[in-house]
C-alpha cells in the first residue's frame, strides 16, 4: 500500500473515503462519490490505519459539536 506524505499508511483515495464517510449520509453515497464500491468501503474499514483515521475524524467532529455547545452555553 503506497503512504502518503502524511504518514497515515492511506493512499489519497483511502483519505479521500474516509472524508466522504464523515460527509456523506450514507456508505453508498460516499462510494459514489469517491468512486469505488461499497464492498471496497467495507474493505478498506477493516484496515486498521483506516479504521484509525476514521475513527479520529468521527471524534473531531463530537469535539467540534461539543466547543460548539459550549461557545453557545457561555455565549
Amino acid at each position: 500500500m503506497a503512504e502518503n506524505s502524511f504518514g497515515t499508511g492511506l493512499t489519497p483515495l483511502q483519505l479521500r473515503a474516509v472524508r466522504a464517510i464523515l460527509s456523506e449520509r450514507t456508505r453508498k453515497a460516499a462510494a459514489a462519490q469517491v468512486g469505488v464500491s461499497t464492498v471496497t468501503l467495507w474493505r478498506w474499514q477493516k484496515q486498521p490505519a483506516f479504521h484509525a483515521a476514521l475513527k479520529a475524524g468521527i471524534q473531531a467532529q463530537i469535539d467540534a459539536v461539543w466547543r460548539d455547545i459550549q461557545r453557545r452555553q457561555n455565549g
